[in-house]
């Protein structure tokens, strides 16, 4: 399959997912799960209200922060061990050291030159 078109699939199913968690968030934070239908678009419904007043204001941020801040920290927790793992804080495979000149010759290169 084409990059191009799972990359573009992708993203369209993650803002659908977002907007099903946040549409969830709200519709039982707000007490309407009778407004919980398919296709779960509740949260873009309410978007022209949503200081309407403060009990609205405050799911409608809930709703949407939520989705959001978890993957974020997430990624985040991800992005951070990663880059320990490329410091070299974090031994992957034990300690590694560069290779003697004994240890080269043995492993059946050739040196012409310094090393």
């Amino acid at each position: 399959m084409n990059r191009k078109v799972v990359t573009v699939g992708a993203s369209f199913a993650a803002a659908y997912l977002w907007s099903a968690v946040a549409s969830a968030i709200y519709c039982v934070g707000t007490g309407n799960l009778a407004l919980l239908r398919l296709p779960l678009l509740q949260w873009w419904a309410v978007l022209p209200y949503w200081n309407a007043n403060w009990w609205v204001t405050t799911w409608f941020a809930l709703a949407a922060g939520i989705p959001t801040l978890v993957p974020l920290a997430i990624a985040v927790r991800f992005l951070r061990s990663r880059a320990q793992r490329r410091d070299g804080s974090q031994d992957l495979y034990g300690n590694t050291t560069w290779p003697s000149r004994d240890q080269i010759q043995r492993g059946g290169f050739s040196l012409r030159g310094k090393l």
